[in-house]
């Protein structure tokens, strides 16, 4: 789609307007009834009839190394995180680069379908040959038609739950991803769920990339690592604002405290 005029749609703001493309961007919002319809051909128009248009729509979280693969290899028959978790690893033993492009353009696709033009989908770092990462690297630029997708270097067994791990998110970074993730919680102690933290935060400041983290994604409310990582980012890199940062599910916060 070059160029392209949408006529009687509906914003958010209730406003009927008409929406003229050019070259793929918008180029001009009308009231309703004023766009040039003599600068498009007759099959470069469309008549919302009322119906909403909005800004594109954004995905900011997805696993796109992960999608559709639910079954395989095997069903997650409790339906936690943990268990899901523990599929994933078996399956991702077996990745394969093509396979796993041909599913993810599928959901970008679906994504597209559904006016979702902006995607962040983290790829895991702890799988030892770094395919997911290459595959949706790859993949990021065989989209740019479709979406603006970022892909995060995603240490999903932690990043010190094994001596490899480290040095493969450093690899990630060097293959080219956007953003740094982590997840804290997901380590075997403490300290390391510190260290979690505070390695991809300098990670993130050092190549100048943007951080997100799976942080606290527990029902544990002792899992306090949301306070570890509002510490180090309201002190010298929130004064030098540097740093662009995203923390998800802090399913703790939401977690009552059992008492007697």
């Amino acid at each position: 789609m070059n160029n392209f005029l949408v006529t009687n749609g509906v914003t958010l703001d209730g406003e009927r307007v008409d929406i003229e493309i050019q070259d793929s961007k918008i180029a001009r919002i009308a009231d309703a009834g004023e766009g040039d319809t003599a600068a498009f051909d007759d099959d470069q128009q469309y008549d919302a009839a009322g119906r909403l248009v909005t800004p594109p729509l954004i995905e900011p979280h997805i696993h796109l190394d992960a999608t559709g693969t639910a079954g395989d290899p095997r069903w997650n028959q409790s339906g936690t995180l943990a268990e899901g978790i523990k599929i994933w690893a078996d399956r991702k033993t077996t990745l394969g680069k093509e396979e796993l492009k041909e599913r993810a353009t599928r959901t970008v696709e679906w994504f597209a379908a559904h006016g979702i033009t902006r995607v962040r989908t983290h790829a895991d770092t702890t799988e030892q040959t770094l395919t997911g990462v290459e595959a949706l690297l790859e993949l990021r630029e065989e989209v740019t038609d479709l979406v603006e997708l970022q892909v995060v270097a995603f240490p999903q067994d932690g990043l010190f739950t094994d001596e490899t791990h480290l040095e493969l998110l450093h690899e990630a970074v060097e293959m080219g991803v956007d953003v740094i993730g982590g997840i804290p919680h997901n380590e075997h102690t403490r300290e390391d769920g510190v260290n979690d933290v505070q390695t991809a935060v300098d990670i993130a400041e050092r190549h100048d990339l943007q951080l997100d983290l799976h942080i606290d994604e527990t029902d544990d409310p002792q899992s306090r690592f949301t306070e570890v990582l509002a510490a180090r980012y309201s002190s010298e890199i929130w004064e030098r604002k540097r740093l662009q940062v995203m923390q998800r599910q802090c399913i703790h916060i939401q977690t009552p405290t059992r008492t007697n």
